[in-house]
C-alpha cells in the first residue's frame, strides 16, 4: 500500500502540469483509481468477504487472511494525508495559501477544515458531480469575493474563516 499511495501522490502532483497535455487526465484518473483501492473504508464494501476494520490506516489489515494488527499511523497514513492535501489543492506560501484542487469526478461537494497559523479555515468546495472541475470559477472568503487564484492570507487571529470555492 505504501507504493500505491506514493504513486497516487505522484500522479496528483503531475496531473497539474499543463505541459503533459493529454497524459495529465490519465494521471488524474489513475490517482483516484488507486486511492479508491487503499481508502480505509474500502473493506466495508463487503465486510463479510473482506473483513478488516475502518481505521485511518489499514496497512496491516489483510482482507484476504483476516490479519488485523498494526498501528493507526504509518507510512501509508502519511502518504494518504499528502494525497488529501494535494487533491484539496492547498498550495502553501510564505504569507498565505492558494487553492487549486483536483477533486474526484464523482464528488459534488467536499468540505475541509484546516488549522493554519493560529486560525481555522473551513473550506467548502462545490462542483458539478460526475465531471472533472479543474478551474476555480469563484472564491469567497468570509463573504468577500476574491480573484479565483488569489492568495488567501494567514489571518493570525484565532478565528474561524469560511471559504466557498466553486469549481468549473
Amino acid at each position: 500500500k505504501h507504493a500505491t499511495m506514493m504513486f497516487a501522490y505522484a500522479c496528483l502532483s503531475a496531473a497539474r502540469n499543463p505541459a503533459l497535455g493529454d497524459f495529465a487526465p490519465k494521471l488524474y484518473d489513475d490517482a483516484f483509481r488507486m486511492l479508491n483501492l487503499v481508502y480505509p473504508y474500502a473493506t466495508l464494501a463487503n465486510p463479510l468477504l473482506y473483513k478488516g476494520n475502518p481505521r485511518f490506516c489499514t496497512q496491516y489489515t489483510n482482507s484476504s487472511s483476516e490479519e488485523s494488527v498494526g498501528p493507526i499511523l504509518s507510512g501509508t497514513a502519511t502518504w494518504l494525508s499528502l494525497c488529501i492535501v494535494s487533491f484539496s489543492g492547498l498550495l502553501l506560501e510564505k504569507e498565505g495559501f492558494r487553492l487549486a484542487p483536483l477533486l474526484p469526478k464523482e464528488w459534488g461537494e467536499y468540505r475541509l477544515t484546516v488549522h493554519l497559523q493560529g486560525s481555522v479555515y473551513q473550506i467548502n468546495y462545490r462542483k458539478k458531480a460526475g465531471e472533472k472541475a479543474l478551474n476555480v470559477d469563484s472564491l469567497m472568503v468570509d463573504g468577500q469575493l476574491l480573484e479565483s487564484n488569489a492568495l488567501i492570507p494567514f489571518f493570525h487571529d484565532g478565528k474561524i474563516h469560511h471559504l466557498l470555492l466553486n469549481l468549473a
